[in-house]
């Protein structure tokens, strides 16, 4: 579910502005943190994709607010950077803080309004269907960008915030014990891995289940469980998307009463009885 765009794709018509004081750490974005790490090389894709898709303060076109709200609702901030907006069609270009977008409209974009506080899943789920590129912090710093596009990187962030939403609903699940079937079965990206003779890998005896399926949301999850293995173990594995409808469908098929979602990390974990949403509607 990475995405297939290289943050580096695609030449911007107006040049970045650099920053003139170096900010402490602890004040800049988790996600610029992260994107600076990937261009350093200390932090891969996968990381930046979590990190972008988790961030819950975006600043986004105020167009974009309204058309993805059905009723009133209360943004963190407003931001008039420019009278008019002029971005190229197509695009829709969105920061993770102020002061990216301020370095953006210093260097002579003409952005419109802006409002802040869209979490990165509301965000990268409702693109607009007619964009072709998101561009991450255009205007600032090349180390501090992104760019989805479409073609595979747009598709793949939509994937990452349905994965991220589903993670964020585990606390809820744990707090009422009443796991949500619909959004299980609705999730389209399990990663699971079969054995290379047989069925989806288990962890018997586990989380009070007899043979539950080990499931990921996303790859770094997948990619964490395949850490903890030997080099042998893993060439004997073979990974499968699977949706979670389809899953709980060949439940009895396959050899398993539930699943333990993310088992290692880094997304929440949450292990699932298939008897605890069989019932429910």
């Amino acid at each position: 579910m990475a995405s297939d765009n290289h943050p580096r794709e695609g030449e911007q018509d107006y040049q970045a502005v650099p920053e003139q004081v170096q900010r402490p750490s602890e004040t800049i974005p988790a996600p610029v943190q992260t994107l600076a790490a990937y261009s350093q090389e200390r932090a891969n894709m996968n990381d930046v994709m979590r990190s972008l898709i988790s961030h819950r303060n975006w600043l986004a076109p105020l167009t974009l607010f309204a058309q993805n709200s059905e009723e009133t609702r209360v943004v963190a901030g407003m931001f008039i950077l420019s009278t008019e907006a002029q971005i190229t069609p197509g695009e829709l270009w969105v920061f993770t803080d102020s002061e990216a977008a301020l370095r953006a409209q210093a260097a002579g974009a003409l952005l419109g309004a802006y409002a802040s506080g869209m979490t990165g899943t509301e965000l990268f789920r409702n693109v607009p269907p007619d964009t072709k590129t998101v561009r991450v912090n255009p205007g600032s710093p090349r180390e501090y960008t992104w760019i989805f596009q479409d073609g595979g990187g747009i598709e793949a962030g939509k994937i990452w915030a349905d994965a991220i939403a589903l993670e964020d609903s585990f606390e809820q699940w744990l707090q009422t014990g009443k796991p949500d079937k619909t959004a299980f079965i609705n999730y389209r990206a399990f990663l699971t891995f079969d054995h290379s003779s047989g069925p989806v890998i288990t962890l018997p005896n586990q989380s009070g289940m007899l043979n539950p399926a080990v499931a990921f949301t996303a790859p770094d999850c997948a990619d964490m469980f395949l850490s903890k293995l030997s080099e042998e173990q893993r060439t004997q594995m073979r990974q499968v998307t699977i949706d979670g409808n389809t899953l709980l469908e060949k439940a009895s098929l396959l050899g398993i009463d539930g699943v333990i979602i993310n088992v290692f990390g880094p997304g929440a974990a949450y292990a699932l009885p298939f008897n605890s949403i069989s019932s429910t509607h």
